[in-house]
């Protein structure tokens, strides 16, 4: 099973020394895919690919195992 859904979400986060939070609209880009090491390096390709693009200092990626049924 390959597949993916992408969410309009909203961040937040406090510098070190900062009065105010930095606040951002983002993406929550959500795929399911089998985990090989070529999966993770095609994954990590989009991310690496997602910072440049809009000039995030980070950009988080969690993996985790689950079972899906459709």
């Amino acid at each position: 099973v390959i597949g993916l859904t992408v969410v309009d979400a909203y961040g937040q986060w406090l510098f070190r020394g900062a009065k105010e939070p930095n606040r951002l609209g983002t993406k929550v880009l959500v795929i399911l895919h089998e985990d090989t090491p070529q999966r993770r390096n095609d994954i990590e390709a989009i991310r690496l690919a997602w910072k440049q693009a809009t000039g995030h200092q980070s950009v988080l990626w969690s993996r985790q195992a689950v079972e899906v049924s459709f």
